[in-house]
């Protein structure tokens, strides 16, 4: 049962990181102009860029569960930060409050398959289990 737990845990995660680079890259100029209004300046097109990036490799990476950990820390890499620029200037906002709720849960979700992997249902384990 953990393993189907592991792997149904895995395909949400992921979802919600590869949802997120298509919206991003479906509405790329309104993204842009939003992260300069919350102060964003610096190269923003090159940081949406990175974070579309971070998204879709480290989503189907978290997917396929082949290097599981390393989407885990790209996701992270990109989420925390994210997080803490865009949810916490007003948390008497409820839909700031609720989205930094949620992302801290993603967060410890992430972390979770950072430290434990994959589980056993994986593309990795696949690949292992084919090799002789």
């Amino acid at each position: 049962m953990k393993d189907i737990f592991d792997l149904i845990g895995r395909i949400l995660l992921s979802a919600t990181f590869l949802l997120a680079a298509y919206q991003y890259i479906d509405d790329f100029q309104g993204i842009k102009e939003m992260m300069i209004t919350e102060g964003i300046t610096f190269r923003p097109r090159l940081l949406l860029r990175g974070a579309v990036g971070l998204n879709i490799f480290g989503g189907l990476l978290l997917l396929f569960g082949y290097r599981a950990k390393l989407g885990a820390a790209l996701l992270l890499i990109f989420l925390i930060p994210a997080t803490i620029l865009f949810y916490t200037d007003n948390l008497a906002d409820n839909y700031e409050q609720t989205m930094l709720v949620k992302n801290v849960a993603i967060i410890g979700g992430l972390m979770m398959v950072f430290v434990n992997g994959s589980g056993k249902y994986s593309v990795r384990k696949l690949l292992a289990s084919t090799t002789s």
